[in-house]
């Protein structure tokens, strides 16, 4: 997850030139809850603009691959290391295609913390909202915590109804 998050890190345009400020000015700080002079004027990304990236993204060891496929002999079986490379690959379309977590950059606030992310861990991922976006249904994408939110909340009303009629 950690490549995926540094992969769409790299991938983003360079920031408007109006969003830019100095730091410790008054810009930066939110004052009561507000969001700062960066997140107003960051310019979120489209949905278009995100799948883009998702392919872009599945297809970024298609030149090892081509490689390894240029380099073997004919007659002879594949390598084992373009064996793992058409396997992540597959394996990532597949994830694409059923719905792969994404950081949601249509938001500006989340593309403006995104943006200041140093890219080395984890740890900031829980600030940034993310979204399920699926190459079957390119022109919607869905807030995955807040369904797992409603899933769970579905599941103990479930077990609850089913625990009063025990």
């Amino acid at each position: 997850m950690l490549e995926l998050y540094a992969f769409f890190h790299a991938a983003l345009p360079p920031p408007p030139v109006e969003a830019v400020s100095a730091p410790g000015t008054a810009d930066e700080i939110p004052v009561d809850g507000a969001e700062t002079k960066a997140e107003r004027a960051e310019e979120a990304l489209t949905l278009p603009a995100l799948h883009a990236m998702a392919q872009a993204w599945v297809a970024r060891n298609d030149g090892a691959l081509a490689e390894e496929q240029a380099a073997r002999r004919k007659g002879r079986p594949k390598s084992a290391k373009e064996m793992r490379i058409e396997e992540l690959r597959l394996r990532e379309q597949d994830i694409y295609r059923t719905g792969m977590e994404i950081p949601d950059l249509t938001d500006p606030a989340t593309l403006a913390r995104f943006r200041k992310w140093d890219v080395k861990s984890l740890g900031y991922a829980h600030l940034l909202r993310p979204l399920r976006a699926s190459r079957v249904r390119c022109r919607t994408c869905s807030c995955s915590r807040a369904r797992r939110r409603l899933v769970r909340r579905m599941r103990t009303m479930t077990t609850r109804k089913t625990r009063r009629n025990y």
